[in-house]
Parts: structure tokens; sequence; C-alpha cells
């Protein structure tokens, strides 16, 4: 599976081709794990590392609208099953 902010990741590192020991040194990330992931050759980096870089890019994200009309629906299931009891 693949998210959004991983994917987003990517795209800056892909744009930022040239510049990855800069990148390292304001994200803190090694220049050889930069170089891994953008190469797609670390398919799975850790969350840390990507929330790293994604720090570093400034990059924001939200939960996916998906997942917040589903909690909504089940708090809106658990207030309307609440009615009833006393």
């Amino acid at each position: 599976m693949t998210y959004p902010l991983y994917q987003t990741v990517l795209q800056y590192l892909d744009s930022s081709r040239g510049r990855w020991p800069e990148v390292a040194d304001g994200s803190g990330v090694p220049v050889s794990t930069i170089r891994k992931i953008a190469q797609r050759k670390s398919l799975d980096p850790g969350v840390r590392t990507v929330e790293a870089l994604a720090a570093y890019f400034k990059i924001s994200y939200l939960v996916p609208l998906g997942a917040v009309s589903s909690c909504v629906s089940f708090e809106s299931d658990l207030v309307s099953s609440d009615a009833g009891q006393p």
C-alpha cells in the first residue's frame, strides 16, 4: 500500500535531486537513506524517516476524508443508539 504522504515526499525528493546533501542536513536523514528512498530501492521506509523528510519540505497532511467520515458516522451511530438509554 502506498500512502499519500510518502508519495508526496517522493515527488519532493525527485524535484530536489542534486540537493540531497542539503536535504539530509536539514532533515537529519542520512544521504544514503534519501538516495535509497528516492531511487525506490527502499520501498518501505520508516514512518519517522518519512515524517522527518515531510517536515523538512514543509509538507502538511490531514487524515483522509474517508477516515473522517467513517469516524463521524460511527460517532453518530453511538449517539443515536444512546438516545433511548436512561
